[in-house]
């Protein structure tokens, strides 16, 4: 599930819309901002007058019976500071860690097999992306994608350039991802609601207080999910994830499953004055993915070349991913109680296992020092029992912890656990008995 910050896109002066587009995208990234901020400083004093968190359900200290662990594994030495990492199994077992390191300026591939010596790549150097993703294609080449910028590593060398739906439709996108267990690339990411059709809205901002206030309106189409598999043709249909809400669509979770069917857990929200929130999830079949099936049997719409479908889901809990059903309906997987919003990962892929990490509540509650890094399995039948792995830390005070979390399974017993200590991420293997 990843949930990293939106990317706004830079402005290029050619368009007086795209000048008012990208102010716009501002506005709604730093008002999203300002309530991510609001919600950090509101939990930084809880954790300083009362550490009123709820705790996890007492995770052990040692792993419970029938499940064995690695020794701790030094993936990638150096100072850690809001570092960006994800990790994807490919078929012979191996797991590959893409790390966004800030103290090396690097973007590194760390291959990690379950026995034997680690090895690494540099895949690029200099600037630092704010979004870092990967996954394999249909013959098991790795693909990246750092912000909007696809890569592929061709058996000697990273490739970069390579086309996107998005660039071959001409249209920006922000927060793209790949859905993790696909059989083929498929991609998530989100547009303007203008570019998918989406109905006008009106917003309201604003700021001040009983002295007075600064009240304004802004008229906008909100932005939405896209869901876009590639076929041996090029691309399928996009699929648009909820266009008519006026309310905006924002992907939670994306794994399919072997077939290509995709379980999507996405938020509906609205920023501003008239702020709201709520979960849905919605099952998108590999056929619509294809183009070979409507959603809705219709024609759907089109935008140049491309052809759209309109899909929406129906209400889960407030923090529940949907990875499989269960006599015939969603199954939802909630977090544990205690466990940190934001700081929840699973493995790839929908099927009958999930592995998952979390973070408790610090043990050093004054300074935010050694949150315990908890491991558990759902195999069907509820989580397994909790235990700890080891402390995530960061070097710096101002560093975040939420993107340096990583967890990659291989969909039954085995799964690496990745996270930052100060001075290197590192990680640990977790096998279950069957």
């Amino acid at each position: 599930m990843s949930l990293a910050d939106p990317v706004v896109q830079c402005w290029r002066p050619v368009y007086i819309d795209r000048w008012v587009k990208h102010h716009l995208s501002i506005i709604r990234a730093s008002w999203a901002a300002g309530r991510r901020a609001a919600r950090l400083l509101s939990g930084l004093g809880m954790l300083l007058l009362a550490a009123c968190s709820a705790p996890l359900d007492q995770p052990t200290a040692r792993p419970p019976t029938g499940v064995s662990t690695s020794p701790v594994i030094e993936l990638l030495r150096g100072k850690t500071s809001s570092d960006k990492v994800c990790a994807v199994t490919d078929r012979q077992g191996v797991v590959h860690v893409i790390m966004a390191s800030s103290s090396l300026r690097q973007v590194i591939e760390v291959r990690v097999p379950r026995h034997g010596e680690l090895s690494r790549r540099v895949i690029r150097s200099g600037s630092l992306p704010w979004t870092v993703d990967a996954a394999f294609d249909r013959h098991g080449q790795l693909h990246v994608l750092l912000d909007e910028e696809h890569l592929a590593w061709d058996g000697q060398t990273w490739r970069g350039g390579l086309e996107t739906p998005w660039q071959a439709a001409g249209v920006s996108v922000y927060a793209p991802a790949f859905v993790h267990g696909a059989p083929t690339l498929t991609w998530t990411f989100h547009v303007d609601g203008s570019d998918v059709g989406s109905p006008r809205r009106l917003d309201v901002y604003g700021f001040g207080g009983y002295g007075g206030a600064l009240v304004w309106p802004w008229i906008s189409s909100g932005s939405h999910a896209v869901m876009v598999a590639e076929t041996h043709a090029g691309y399928g249909s996009w699929i648009v994830v909820s266009p008519d809400e006026r309310l905006d669509s924002s992907v939670c979770d994306a794994a399919s499953d072997a077939q290509g069917n995709v379980f999507l857990t996405y938020s509906l929200t609205r920023d501003g004055m008239l702020a709201s929130s709520a979960r849905r999830f919605v099952w998108i079949k590999a056929a619509w993915l294809s183009g070979a099936q409507s959603p809705t049997g219709g024609q759907g719409r089109s935008m140049g070349a491309v052809k759209m479908h309109a899909v929406s889901g129906g209400p889960v809990g407030d923090r529940s991913i949907v990875r499989r059903f269960a006599a015939g309906s969603p199954m939802s997987l909630t977090a544990p109680k205690g466990a940190y919003r934001g700081a929840e990962r699973l493995s790839a892929g929908a099927g009958a296992v999930v592995h998952a990490m979390f973070l408790g509540q610090a043990h050093d509650e004054w300074f935010g020092n050694d949150y315990p890094v908890i491991c558990q399995r759902h195999a069907g039948h509820g989580w397994s029992e909790p235990f700890e792995l080891g402390h995530a830390n960061s070097s710096s005070f101002w560093g975040g912890l939420w993107n340096s979390l990583a967890i990659a399974g291989d969909g039954s017993q085995r799964a690496l656990v990745v996270w930052p200590s100060r001075d290197a991420m590192v990680g640990r293997w977790v096998e279950w008995a069957r």
